[in-house]
This record gives C-alpha cells, structure tokens and sequence, in this order.
C-alpha cells in the first residue's frame, strides 16, 4: 500500500522533468567528455590517468588465470598487484572489452563515476523520501562539485578524475546513495542485505569514502542505542567480512605496504573556495532550517560535512592524506544547499519548471567558471598517440620490445609531459612492452619503492622523491651502477643531457641505439632475478628492517645483504656500520621465470643464501629451502636441494580471506534477501 501511495503522488510531469534534468546534465557533461574523443581507440593519457592503464591490462589477464590478486614483476622490483588497491574499476574494465576495445572501455570506466554523480545524488534525495523538486535540485548541485577547480587530487571532482582518481569517483558516487539507505534501513530496520552488499561494492572502488561515512555513523547513536548499534556492526561487519579475500590479507599484510607520508595540508582556500561562497550561504540556510523542523535526514549530512572538515583538521601526515576527507565536505555543501535552496523556494508556484531555471542557472556559472577542464580532458583521452613525440615513444617501445628479456629502468623528467603525455609516460614501458619497468603508479603497494626512487635519484636530474619522510640522493653514477645490479637492471633510459654525458666514457654501459632525445643502454652484467652472495650475510632483528634497510641502501656496504631473522648463524648487527665484508666462495646458480609468479632454480649453492631480486611478500614460498627477508626489501633463500621452486602462493591469511567471503556469502544467500528483524 506505501508504494502505491508513493507512486499515486508522483506525477508524470515531475517524472518528465526529473528524467529531462538528468539528460540535460549528461548532454552537458558530453559537450567536454566529447564522444568523439570518449570513443575512440586512443590509448588513455594524462597524470597519473595513463600509468592505469597498466593496470587494467594486468586484471585482463590476471582474470584469465582465475585471479584478481596477484604478482607483477613489472613496477618497483615488484608487487602484489590489488593487494593494497581497489580492484573493481579494473575488473569492469576487464568485463567491458568482452564487448569493446580495451581502450574505449578504460575511458568508459575513467569517467562513470563523473556521469553517476548527478544521477546518485537524485536517487539518494529519493531514498531520503524527499518530493519533488529537491531531488531534481541534488542532481543539479552536483555540477559545481564535479567542476571545482581549486584541488586535482582530493578526488571526486572532475580534475581529481582526470588526475587518475577515477575508482574514488565512482565510490563517492555509490556512497552517495549509501548514505540514505543506511539511513532508511536504520531507521526501518530494513535493507540490512541490501546495504551490507552495497558497502562491499564500494569498498572494492575506494575505502577512503567510507571512512568518513563510518564515523558519521555515530549520529544514530543517539537513541534506541543497542537497536542502532547492532544494525550498524552488522551492516560494517558483514561488509568487511564479504570482501573478506581482500579486505583481511589487506590489513594483515600492511607491514609490507609503503606509506606515501603524505603531508597534511591546512589551507584556508580549500575550506572556501572561490565558486563555493554563494553555496555555503544556501548551505547554512539548509542547516538552520533542518534544525527547525528538526529533520534528521538533513541533520545526518550536516554531521558527514562536519566529520570531514574535523579529519581533514586533525589528520596527520601519515598513510592517508588529510584533504582526501574534504570531498565529503564539498559533496554535502552542495546537497544541503540544494535542501536551502528548495526550502526558500517552497512557496512559489508553479514548481514544475523550477529545476529547468536552477539548471539553466547553475550551467551558465559553472561554464564560465571552468578554464583549464576542457583542454585537460582533450589532453587525456585523445591519447598518447596524438602527442607531438608519439613516433619516437613508439620507436623506443618497438625497440625495447626487440630486445633480450630485462628489466628497464628510466630517467625521470618533468619534460616528459608535453613530449609524450604524462610525465609517467616511461611507467608504461610494461604496457606497451614485453619488459618490466621499475618506477610505477602504486607506490604504497610495494616495500621496494622507497629504494627505487633512492636509484631514481642516483641517475635523474630532476628526481621526484615522492615520500617525504624518505630522503633521496644527489646524482651519482657509481652509487647508482651498484644499485641497477642490485635491482636486476638490464637497460637504462637516458633523456638528459647530463645523465648521457655521465654514460659517454663509463665501461659499464654499452650505448644500443639513439632515437631523437632517447638514448637507450645496457649495463654490462649478467642479467639474473637470483644471484649468489658475493659477501657473507649479516643479520638484524626483523623489527628493525625498514629503518635499517633505508640506512643500508645510503652506505657503503650495500653490496652486504642484511637478513632480518637473528636465528640464523651469521654476524648480528645494530646497525651498518658494524658490518664487515667477508668474501664467500663462488657457486652457481640457473634460473628460469614462469610468469609472474614462479622461479625455477638449479643451483650448487646448497646451504648457502642466495639473493633474490624481488621485493618481499609473505606469499612467496619456496620447495626445497628456507627463506628470509633481507635487504633492502628482498628475500634470500637457502637452498637445501639443488633443484628449488620458488612461488608466489596464497598464505594462511589468504584463506582466512576467501573463507571469510564465502562463509559470508553464505549467509547472505540463506536470508533469500529478505530483510532480517533485528
């Protein structure tokens, strides 16, 4: 009887408009995301943008193997790849280019979470309960948010998008309607299912949303406490323990993830910016009148708003970046105003053509305030192939693929940008090419990226030093020859002047072709992921590793592997300077790689350790030895056969992951989506 009586008092003209309101947005939206451009077989530029295509085509084929986690030896001396990322972009990429070319199915997934904004926020007012036309006026306001222009990488905003943001879009855009259901299921006791499955999907794009949902959630504690609070452990609980195969290996393996050290931000600007002075106003008036009548559904946004601004105070440097929380800030500035907005407009009559006015309106405002979106979005999606160095990108990718297997390691330059489209251009060596890369987009989700960018350091002329309690070097070929042979570097990519004359009259590198400003190298060494000891190991305790290891890397002694297990018969040390080199005898050692995730060894090495150039994961496991993690970030394993297997395995944690997710699925499907009665 309740949805017929919703249905009876919606009219088909306030359908017609609410529908015509959501084209009229897209079309608008179109005239920048122009089909031509969305369209075509162009390969994805742009920011961080481009390097995600590396990405996608790793799902494609981790799919194909019945995966979504996985190994890449590709970026960093290599990664769990989605261990420590969201996976679900990247997966309906890989669905999408069943139907499509892979690369109009990446800018299709690039821009969804863009295009679904306007259109959650309508059903969100929807599931609020809220009448014609404030919904209509939700989907409207979304537009000043998608095109703020004084942040590119808070995330949620059309710049952030372009920037590579993508995955925060869409779950900030499916959030949008968790919002109301958790609402209305908190408040009915009803859409427990339905909430505990949509949480799981947004998590899968992006957790940082969530977080400030999550602690926003304390508003329903306010009364019917243990009736409330039980709904919301269940609808958490059950979320995380559905996206278990991910979300658990995820925390228990946060030891060996990267913390970017991100440096809080406290501007003034980001608080007010310029295009949001008029919204606040209308904000405030939305604020005092869901006080007035008291109107819970408004008061729950207004605490969202308030949650972000206080983490976005109080957030230290750290994992996460403290203006990641803002969008929620900007995102119910402009939903609340939207309820401002029709409170002041309640009494004027006819409503019917009042969300044509305000689109009209707030189209025109936005329109004249963007200037750089337009050409930002051109320069993304007409892609690499429309950059002005194209042919020769294409030429060294054509060339590197022609070579021998080895790892590629290229110098950084900011020029890189408008010579090719990305200053991360290189990142995508792996993606047009048959060889690994080093220096790659995630840079949290490898133990190795520190170290890379110490290497990076040692041969570029502008280095980037992302992590800021990581301190790089100083140019330096030596250092950085030592350290190519500890990365397993075979060919070195030089642009600058400076790093080709370092590279002119050095022994250790043979010049293999030149193409315009890319001039292409090989160390002079023999190419191996495993290696024998050239010096007795030292040993440290396993607490110890990161802070000793970034110690290391900085010394004269690294080429002395530290082992961090104190079990084994070796020198202790506290800390470098106590090392000693003690020469070892020479044996041999054979490898073969199969694939990502496998390394076959024939060795007379017995007993004895053997560096592996890999970066460390508790997943790599070995047949027929013992291993260990060692310095800088790598294993070594001693072998106790002569014929050893090294693979990249689920652990125990693993399985705890996948139980956990079925056991919940289970459970989900024993309730035939049927709300349960708390």
């Amino acid at each position: 009887m309740a949805k017929k009586k919703i249905k009876e008092k919606i009219s088909v003209k306030e359908v017609v408009i609410d529908t015509l309101i959501i084209v009229l947005i897209w079309l608008f939206l179109f005239t920048y995301f122009k089909p031509e451009l969305m369209f075509s077989t162009t390969t994805t530029s742009g920011g961080d943008t481009g390097s995600h295509n590396y990405l996608a085509k790793f799902m494609k084929e981790n799919i194909a193997r019945g995966k979504i986690i996985g190994w890449s030896h590709d970026w960093y001396a290599g990664l769990p790849m989605f261990q420590f990322y969201f996976p679900l972009a990247y997966i309906l990429i890989a669905f999408l280019n069943f139907f499509i070319h892979a690369n109009i199915a990446f800018k299709i997934i690039t821009i969804l979470g863009t295009f679904m904004m306007p259109l959650c926020a309508y059903i969100t007012f929807r599931i609020f309960g809220f009448r014609f036309p404030l919904p209509a006026f939700g989907a409207i306001l979304t537009l000043p948010f998608l095109f703020l222009q004084s942040n590119s990488m808070y995330g949620g905003n059309i710049p952030s998008t372009l920037a590579g943001e993508f995955s925060f879009s869409i779950s900030m855009a499916l959030s949008l309607i968790f919002i109301a259901s958790l609402y209305k299921g908190i408040t009915t006791k009803k859409m427990l299912v339905f909430n505990i499955i949509l949480l799981s999907i947004i998590s899968l794009f992006h957790i940082v949303p969530i977080i400030t949902i999550a602690l926003s959630s304390l508003f329903f504690l306010r009364k019917d406490i243990k009736s409330n609070f039980k709904y919301l452990l269940l609808v958490y609980l059950g979320a995380f323990l559905l996206v278990g195969f991910w979300s658990i290996p995820f925390i228990a393996k946060l030891e060996y993830a990267t913390s970017s050290s991100f440096t809080a931000s406290r501007n003034l600007s980001d608080i007010l910016p310029e295009n949001f002075s008029i919204l606040l106003l209308f904000t405030a008036i939305g604020i005092a009148s869901a006080f007035r009548k008291n109107d819970n559904r408004v008061l729950f946004l207004a605490t969202l708003l308030v949650t972000s601004f206080i983490l976005f105070s109080i957030t230290p440097t750290g994992h996460v970046w403290n203006t990641r929380f803002l969008p929620w800030y900007y995102m119910m500035t402009v939903l609340i105003a939207a309820y401002g907005i029709n409170e002041l407009l309640s009494r004027v009559k006819p409503q019917i053509l009042l969300p044509v006015i305000i689109l009209i309106i707030v189209v025109v405002l936005v329109n004249n305030y963007a200037t750089y979106i337009r050409n930002w979005i051109e320069w993304n999606y007409s892609g690499f192939e429309s950059k002005s160095q194209w042919k020769t990108f294409d030429e060294m990718n054509s060339y590197l693929n022609s070579l021998s297997y080895g790892k590629v390691l290229h110098e950084y330059s900011s020029s890189h940008d408008s010579m090719f489209g990305t200053p991360r251009a290189f990142e995508l060596i792996p993606y047009f090419t048959n060889k690994p890369g080093m220096e790659g987009l995630l840079i949290e989700s490898s133990a190795s990226s520190p170290f890379f960018f110490y290497l990076q350091s040692e041969i570029s002329q502008t280095p980037t030093c992302p992590i800021s309690t990581f301190k790089c070097t100083f140019f330096n070929i030596a250092g950085a020859t030592q350290h190519m042979e500890l990365f397993n570097v075979k060919y070195l990519v030089a642009t600058s002047a400076k790093l080709k004359d370092a590279l002119s009259d050095n022994g250790n590198f043979t010049l293999l072709k030149k193409i315009n400003d890319i001039w292409m190298y090989e160390l002079n060494r023999k190419n191996g992921y495993v290696a024998p000891l050239k010096y007795q190991p030292v040993v440290a305790e396993r607490s110890k590793w990161h802070n000793l290891s970034s110690e290391w890397i900085r010394s004269e002694f690294s080429d002395v592997t530290i082992i961090y297990d104190t079990t084994l018969p070796y020198e202790k040390i506290q800390n470098v300077n106590e090392i000693i080199r003690k020469p070892l005898d020479s044996c041999d050692v054979d490898e073969k790689l199969n694939g990502n995730e496998e390394i076959k060894i024939t060795t007379d090495c017995i007993g004895k350790p053997l560096l592996v150039k890999v970066t460390y994961s508790p997943n790599w496991q070995v047949d027929g030895g013992e291993i260990y993690l060692a310095s800088p970030s790598f294993f070594v394993v001693i072998p106790s056969k002569a014929n050893v297997r090294i693979h990249y395995s689920n652990t125990f944690v693993d399985w705890i992951g996948i139980f956990a997710t079925i056991s919940m699925s289970i459970i989900i499907l024993n309730m035939r989506y049927k709300w349960i009665k708390l």
